[in-house]
């Protein structure tokens, strides 16, 4: 999650290049896609990793390793393509299009952050 959120704001840093603006709803939307497959690799690695623990135990170290040995590095990677998929899905919308929806919340119904509503 960390680092959906650091790879996120990078992104939107580059795509503002410096301009002192908020993001507009597609550009918010674009990084927080990009963002969610660019940190893709990283968890279907861990979660490939996480799985075969739970399955066969072993160290963090040792499990990479066999998983390797065994069936080729690119196997690490298995699952990369619907991890991709579903980490800019996520990420999209909770990076995405949360901030959008607390905008308009804030602009049109002249909310605040902090009101409960109540």
């Amino acid at each position: 999650m960390g680092f959906q959120f650091g790879t996120t704001g990078y992104i939107k840093k580059k795509i503002l290049n410096g301009e002192k603006r908020d993001c507009t709803t597609k550009e918010q939307l674009l990084a927080a896609l990009v963002g969610g497959f660019l940190v893709a690799p990283l968890s279907s690695f861990l979660e490939c990793v996480m799985i075969q623990q739970q399955k066969f135990g072993g160290t963090l170290l040792q499990t990479p390793l066999i998983i390797s040995r065994r069936y080729g590095t690119f196997s690490l990677l298995r699952g990369f393509i619907p991890c991709s998929i579903r980490d800019s899905i996520y990420v999209g919308c909770f990076l995405g299009i949360t901030p959008c929806f607390q905008k308009y919340l804030i602009k049109k119904y002249e909310m605040n952050l902090t009101n409960s509503g109540m």
